[in-house]
């Protein structure tokens, strides 16, 4: 579930555009994660980051957090 919801926030960070009308479609390429926490229940809240975009290729980073704040999860990913 971690790895699912962090790929959607970095793609989402990725594919954002903010011109009107303007489309941006990823895929991801590749999706590293680092599980740091369990969590019972809840909500968990996932923040992802564009780190650079070169061309077709970007980097985006993420993070998993808890309702209390808690880092659950990190990650990096590649998309194009």
């Amino acid at each position: 579930v971690y790895m699912t919801v962090m790929d959607a926030a970095m793609g989402h960070a990725i594919s954002w555009a903010s011109v009107k009308g303007n489309v941006r479609k990823a895929v991801t390429l590749s999706l590293t994660t680092r599980f740091l926490a369990s969590v019972a229940g809840g909500t968990i809240k996932a923040v992802g980051r564009v780190v650079s975009i070169d061309g077709r290729v970007a980097s985006a980073e993420g993070h998993i957090y808890s309702e209390t704040g808690a880092l659950l999860a990190s990650g990096q990913s590649s998309f194009m």
